[in-house]
């Protein structure tokens, strides 16, 4: 098990990683293949999601095995926490009118 130094630093990268990734393919399905930003939101955070849990479950913590309970929880988190953008990225773009940026 790293240390919680480590471990924290690990956090933090793999944090940056998955970001960069969400907003690679959310602008790639905005701009490339013409989704709406709500809508891109859905792959975007899909393929963060598996990068991030992925790597934080083996890299940052250490863990092994379980992954249905890891994951589960990992899971319930991460669809709140993208629920909650969906619903102020809608309200902001539809509502208000202002750009996705």
């Amino acid at each position: 098990m790293p240390s919680l130094l480590t471990s924290g630093f690990r956090f933090a990268v793999v944090g940056c990683l998955a970001t960069g990734l969400h907003v690679g393919i959310f602008l790639f399905c905005v701009r490339t293949l013409n989704l709406g930003p709500t809508l891109a939101t859905t792959p975007a955070f899909l393929g963060a999601m598996t990068l991030s849990y992925t790597l934080n479950h083996s890299w940052t913590f250490g863990a092994r095995g379980r992954h249905c309970y890891f994951f589960l929880r990992y899971l319930l988190v991460a669809l709140l926490g993208v629920t909650l953008n969906m619903m102020v990225r809608f309200r902001v773009t539809r509502w208000l009118g202002k750009s996705y940026y």
